[in-house]
């Protein structure tokens, strides 16, 4: 699997994104496409940071004021 580490504006198998800052990690096709969200944060997100973990491929977001799990999934 390729893994793309996604800040900026692209288009993958028709999904587009941008220059989000929005933490993510999904699967397209057999391309993981993660983004850490934003290290200093910003007016909708907390700040973030992330580990992918290989070769098992998990991803795991933290809150860099408090350094707990952050859950992406609504």
């Amino acid at each position: 699997m390729e893994i793309l580490y996604c800040p900026c504006l692209f288009n993958l198998s028709d999904k587009k994104l941008g220059h989000m800052h929005m933490p993510m990690c999904v699967q397209i096709n057999k391309t993981l496409v993660v983004n850490p969200g934003a290290i200093c944060g910003n007016r909708k997100q907390e700040a973030t940071c992330a580990i992918l973990t290989l070769p098992d491929l998990v991803f795991q977001l933290y809150s860099v004021e408090t350094g707990l799990v952050v859950n992406i999934n609504p």
